[in-house]
């Protein structure tokens, strides 16, 4: 079956061209949920806000498509586009119906400007005043004077590619997610912070586990243009769905368990307060739309809880956090005899993996180990020290 991008020019009219195809040809039918976020999000593009009284709860199925419809309500046109592609290329893949390659592909600079004029893709915001600062007068000093203090049991080194008894690491921040769509949007309209307080989940309920948009999608499926050698032989992965979906389609791993995904606690999000955006659903939930990935190494949920965060960290938890999660990485190499893993994380876990927690030698650029882009693929080659 051709991907829904080829069925028109318009990404949006391709992906409804395509759920409808696809409804009356498909061997695995999509859940009640996945089929009402698809609809939701189709009403609230081309509707707006969800009109008229909720309907009687014995109206089973309307009240259903009402309620999640209602759960959309101010969110944009254009968002809702945005994310209404995002899903079904994310629906079509996890039931298999479209290839990865062709759900997405980088528009010409004309083209590009055109979707955007029509809402059709969300905008490329300028960079904020608050991330620069955040990043350089808030976290980098705390990481630095906490890996000049703290003991450590060990330590990595970055070594030149190829060296004897290296590990290769490609490392993959996730993709551009709703959450981030949303932030800026908001600091645009005059917000002084993001919107990331857990407070803030009555109004942007969407920002929980979020989803990439079409051109997070697109910047994971660029990633797979790119040779990564040599090829990683399994993917440790935060199990929130952002960084999931990025390595899954970065490293072109199939659904079907032939390639081992390993979601890791230690390769969530570093932050020093609880962020809205980094709340993460229930393991049921989660497990039921990646039945292929092994969530071992993720604490259950509390009893009854909707949404599972983590509590605020340190400079020095986040640090050592870290180092647990590449003590994993690097042992799990070596008993499974590999030389080469891909992690999917987050934009600060990588900045303090690369920059708190790694010694590169003098000269070799640690300096140049600055934030991820969205979407971003790195490679480096790390030895234990004295190893």
């Amino acid at each position: 079956m051709s991907s829904f991008a080829e069925a028109s020019a318009s990404p949006f009219h391709g992906a409804a061209s395509f759920i409808k195809s696809a409804s009356s040809t498909s061997s695995t039918p999509a859940s009640t949920a996945q089929k009402l976020r698809v609809y939701a999000l189709y009403k609230q593009a081309t509707s707006g806000d969800a009109a008229g009284a909720q309907p009687w709860a014995v109206q089973v199925e309307a009240r259903a498509k009402w309620d999640a419809h209602s759960l959309l309500r101010g969110l944009s046109s254009s968002d809702a586009s945005a994310r209404y592609v995002a899903e079904v290329t994310l629906q079509a893949r996890s039931l298999s119906l479209a290839s990865p390659a062709c759900a997405w592909q980088p528009p010409s600079p004309s083209a590009a400007a055109e979707l955007a004029g029509l809402g059709l893709l969300p905008p490329v915001p300028a960079p904020l005043p608050w991330i620069r600062h955040a990043a350089d007068d808030y976290y980098l000093p705390r990481w630095r004077a906490a890996r000049a203090l703290a003991a450590r049991p060990r330590a990595y080194k970055v070594v030149p590619a190829g060296a004897p008894g290296a590990v290769c690491l490609h490392l993959v921040r996730h993709g551009e997610g709703i959450h981030n769509v949303l932030a800026a949007e908001h600091v645009r309209k005059g917000g002084t912070t993001p919107p990331y307080a857990p407070e803030n989940l009555g109004e942007y309920p969407e920002m929980v586990d979020a989803p990439l948009t079409a051109k997070g999608i697109g910047e994971a499926e660029a990633n797979g243009l790119r040779a990564k050698t040599p090829a990683p032989t399994h993917l440790v992965t935060s199990p929130l769905r952002r960084a999931l979906d990025t390595g899954l389609i970065s490293f072109g791993v199939p659904r079907d368990g032939s390639f081992p995904v390993l979601a890791h606690e230690g390769a969530r999000e570093a932050f020093f307060s609880r962020n809205l955006c980094d709340l993460r659903r229930p393991l049921a939930v989660i497990e039921k739309e990646y039945p292929f990935v092994d969530f071992s190494r993720i604490p259950p949920d509390p009893a009854g809880a909707a949404h599972v965060g983590i509590e605020g960290e340190t400079a020095d938890s986040i640090l050592d956090r870290l180092y647990g999660l590449l003590d994993f990485v690097m042992e799990d190499c070596g008993e499974r005899g590999s030389s080469c893993a891909a992690v999917a994380t987050h934009s600060v876990a990588l900045f303090a993996l690369t920059n708190g927690v790694l010694h590169f030698p003098e000269g070799a650029g640690r300096e140049q180990w600055g934030m991820f882009g969205t979407g971003e693929l790195r490679t480096l080659w790390v030895k234990r020290e004295g190893a």
